[in-house]
């Protein structure tokens, strides 16, 4: 995880994340992405603009603490969320899977949660969940 380096879109997503601009974070992703995340599934532009709408009241930062590229188009990002929200700071883990220099998917959770997650670590897991979800119909 030595590298910080990160692709544009993502680099995108972490600022406009962070700020009130709704369509910022909307502009980041392809119209059929999904996002999975606080027990939530995301699919679309209007899904991820309704909750990121819903969440615009907080103000956090973002600090990127490492980065695993993990294949041609996917990145694990380990990042640093510290805030007005309730929880703040918190760590989480970001798996991205991009195309055409978009977010296809996006799954966020707790650093913690797989680590600590007792039995099978990948059950529930979000991060799994994504790989799943933007897998291409066979």
């Amino acid at each position: 995880m030595a590298d910080l380096v990160v692709p544009e879109v993502i680099a995108r997503y972490l600022a406009a994340a962070a700020t009130s601009d709704v369509e910022a974070v909307v502009r980041c992703f392809t119209d059929d992405a999904v996002v999975l995340g606080e027990g939530q599934t995301l699919r679309g532009h209007e899904e991820i603009r309704r909750r990121k709408a819903l969440g615009s009241q907080y103000t956090y930062a973002t600090r990127v603490l490492g980065v695993d590229v993990v294949g041609a188009n996917s990145y694990v990002v380990h990042g640093r969320l510290e805030g007005d929200f309730p929880g703040s700071p918190l760590e989480l883990t970001f798996r991205f899977s991009l195309r055409d220099a978009l977010i296809a998917g996006l799954g966020i959770a707790p650093s913690a949660t797989r680590q600590d997650a007792p039995g099978d670590p990948t059950a529930d897991d979000p991060v799994v969940c994504l790989e799943q979800a933007v897998r291409p119909a066979p």
